[in-house]
């Protein structure tokens, strides 16, 4: 008979783990901003959040979900990644050049968000990096 992880201990796990890539993705975002502070905000987002990503995807394969790394799931890890990261990276831009609520700071919009896509991405992250890929 299989044994089925506790969920509540998945997801408090995830949550600990994501601090790593979290600190990648603002890190990264705010020295971006700083030393680019002409560029879009879709632009560094983009750029922050596909690093923060790629370090998120070791680490979920590695101690959270624990698969075995394929190059078919990573690769279809990355698709949705992109896709996830387009969507945000336009919800925040939209957010900031509409000034909603009210005109902030890049980063304070950013942190807003990221409550919202840390469930989508966990959600998502769960159901892609648990399906068994069948390859011959």
């Amino acid at each position: 008979m299989q044994k089925y992880p506790d969920p509540l201990k998945k997801i408090s796990k995830y949550f600990i783990f994501q601090f790593i890539p979290l600190f990648v993705d603002l890190g990264l975002f705010s020295l971006i901003e700083f030393f680019s502070q002409n560029l879009s905000i879709l632009y560094i987002n983009i750029i922050s959040s596909t690093i923060a990503f790629i370090v998120s995807y070791n680490i979920n394969s590695q101690y959270i979900f624990k698969v075995k790394r394929k190059i078919s799931r990573f690769l279809i890890y990355i698709t949705y990644c992109f896709i996830s990261i387009y969507f945000f990276s336009n919800i925040l831009s939209f957010l900031y050049i509409n000034k909603f609520p009210f005109s902030m700071p890049k980063i304070y919009l950013k942190s807003l968000l990221l409550p919202f896509s840390f469930l989508v991405n966990y959600l998502f992250k769960n159901i892609i990096l648990e399906f068994k890929i069948r390859t011959k």
